[in-house]
């Protein structure tokens, strides 16, 4: 099972689980992008027809993940319920929407699909959704209970330099590398 991958148009690293640590359970499958424990309206920031152009594209909108910036994700189940992550970013980003169709490796987060609004603006990016949470939640977790085991560290360590070398063969800069931006499957 995997923890880290990265991604390019929010940098995200995805690492493989290991599995002395499989008893671990999330209280929250939650992968919030923002700091604050806020619920927010998941409607803030989306143009009024979104869950049409969603539904167009075969998808039906769960709920807001997270914030940041001017970007959006949202958790979404496709026709056959399986679940997924869609990016809301300005559509002046088409580069880094190419840049992260043409990556395929095992630690960064799998491009799905893209539809664009034309009238809003905007590209939904559709990626695979990490359900394990984000590395930061997890470290929040650890917390109370003492430290990682240090072959824990080690492992994740090298998932997220493998894809941070991958990357780095195909001159792309990770622009954001943190815990954040670090999820689990």
């Amino acid at each position: 099972m995997r923890l880290a991958k990265m991604c390019v148009l929010c940098p995200l690293l995805k690492m493989r689980h290991y599995s002395r640590l499989s008893d671990y359970r999330s209280d929250s499958n939650e992968t919030n992008l923002s700091d604050s424990s806020d619920d927010s309206d998941s409607s803030i920031g989306t143009p009024p027809h979104f869950s049409q152009l969603l539904e167009e594209h075969g998808y039906t909108i769960q709920k807001e993940l997270g914030q940041r910036g001017s970007r959006i994700v949202f958790l979404v189940n496709d026709k056959d319920g399986n679940p997924y992550v869609i990016k809301k970013i300005n559509s002046k980003n088409k580069k880094e929407v190419e840049i992260l169709k043409s990556l395929e490796h095992g630690y960064i987060v799998t491009y799905v699909d893209l539809f664009e609004d034309k009238e809003g603006g905007l590209f939904y990016v559709v990626m695979e959704y990490c359900a394990g949470g984000n590395l930061y939640q997890r470290m929040k977790a650890q917390k109370e209970r003492g430290f990682f085991e240090e072959q824990q560290i080690l492992d994740w360590f090298v998932q997220i330099c493998l894809a941070l070398q991958y990357i780095h063969k195909r001159n792309i800069i990770h622009r954001d590398i943190k815990p954040h931006n670090v999820f689990s499957d």
